[in-house]
């Protein structure tokens, strides 16, 4: 099922949810759902309970929560290979839904998992950031992607250099290259 904070993203996703939306319908801080959808914090149970109960997750987030709380120690780096993975998840089913439903429906999602992405590549151990900004890099094109299709030329070139940025951070230069090719 994954961990708590991927869950949380891809309930969000899911639902077409901004990070502020889903904060207000759980009364918790936007920073809090980032740093638990990064996996920067454990989620604490009134926080869980608050998140479960607004998506109507029957108890899902709750047992997730508990089972965080139970193998991961205070101040824990951030899991990399779980992060990447449930992302790396996250961004086939936004691109599922962009496909069928288009990209109003997809946009504040990829938005807002981007920017957790980027800031907890700022935050994670040298040797595995590339991999985070790699996945950034991707969610960046797509949202430039979605921008184009929504006809915003400006807004898609913005994001494809994002995504030739954020690609270059973690060491791929073929970004740039696909770049060339979008805005010929």
């Amino acid at each position: 099922m994954g961990d708590f904070g991927v869950e949380l993203a891809r309930l969000r996703a899911r639902r077409g949810w901004t990070v502020r939306e889903l904060a207000r319908r759980a009364s918790v801080s936007e920073g809090q759902i980032c740093n638990l959808e990064s996996g920067r914090r454990n989620p604490t149970s009134v926080a869980a309970a608050a998140c479960d109960a607004a998506f109507g997750a029957g108890g899902v987030l709750i047992k997730l929560a508990e089972t965080a709380r139970r193998s991961a120690p205070a101040g824990s780096p951030v899991e990399v290979d779980s992060l990447v993975a449930g992302y790396g998840r996250v961004l086939e089913e936004l691109k599922d839904i962009g496909r069928s439903v288009g990209p109003r429906f997809v946009d504040a999602s990829l938005r807002s998992i981007a920017r957790i992405l980027t800031d907890t590549a700022s935050h994670t151990e040298a040797t595995r950031r590339d991999e985070i900004w790699l996945l950034a890099s991707r969610f960046a094109e797509y949202t430039g992607w979605m921008a184009q299709e929504a006809g915003n030329s400006a807004e898609a070139l913005r994001w494809t250099d994002l995504a030739v940025s954020w690609g270059a951070n973690g060491d791929d230069e073929t970004m740039a290259a696909y770049a060339l090719v979008l805005q010929s």
